[in-house]
């Protein structure tokens, strides 16, 4: 074989791997957000409960997820968040959460800003994914649990009016002594509580990527070579 046609196939088969993934899809991207705009509301439950979510586009190594809640009280380690997978028997027609992927530490409840009582400010919790290695589904369902929630304690996640990325269920999930439930809010407003999710792509498209730029690197040596 020519010393030419070699150099051009190479081209084509570095070309086809180095084009396959692109480098810039290495910044974190946002595949889901319902967090703009302003509060329609909260809810309030003393169990776990949550939103289902469907993602946008197709990163999906989770890096960073972040929700937004009301509380009038303290509490050091009071609140758990999930995701799951939708991978459970069907509840009215939908697969209810069963795989736990993701569960955090014990986050502290921060009473909320109601220094003015007109606009009062929700309290966020933002939850560094990207040490987990966590692969999401382009469906699951994230949940949290309040603890001491009742009497004069209320906490409750804050409803917003709809994702501006990706999209929500409207009814919302409900875990009641081990059984989940689909549930609405009340005045039929949908169940879309405050959240945000960013991504990247999975590991195996950095290993495409980098297979690539090597290859672009032995055909510069190559070239060199022949000089």
């Amino acid at each position: 074989m020519s010393s030419n046609r070699f150099e051009l196939r190479m081209m084509a088969v570095v070309a086809a791997l180095g084009t396959t993934v692109p480098f810039a899809a290495s910044a974190q991207t946002v595949v889901y957000n319902n967090t703009t705009g302003v509060s329609t509301g909260m809810h309030v439950s003393n169990v776990e409960y949550g939103d289902e979510i469907t993602l946008a586009g197709s990163l999906r190594t989770a890096t960073q997820f972040s929700f937004n809640y009301f509380s009038n009280y303290d509490l050091s380690g009071g609140g758990v968040l999930r995701i799951y997978a939708n991978d459970g028997p069907l509840v009215s027609g939908s697969p209810a959460p069963k795989e736990v992927l993701y569960q955090s530490a014990p986050f502290d409840i921060v009473k909320s800003n109601v220094s003015d009582p007109n606009n009062a400010q929700g309290s966020m919790v933002t939850i560094n994914l990207s040490s987990t290695g966590l692969v999401v589904p382009n469906k699951v369902t994230w949940t949290v649990s309040f603890s001491s929630v009742g009497g004069a304690n209320t906490a409750g996640l804050l409803v917003y009016g709809g994702p501006t990325t990706g999209t929500s269920k409207e009814d919302f999930w409900k875990k009641t002594a081990g059984t989940w439930s689909l549930q609405l809010l009340d005045n039929n407003v949908s169940a879309n509580f405050g959240a945000k999710l960013t991504a990247i792509p999975e590991p195996s498209t950095y290993a495409l990527a980098g297979v690539g730029a090597i290859g672009w690197l032995a055909l510069a040596g190559y070239r060199r070579s022949k000089k």
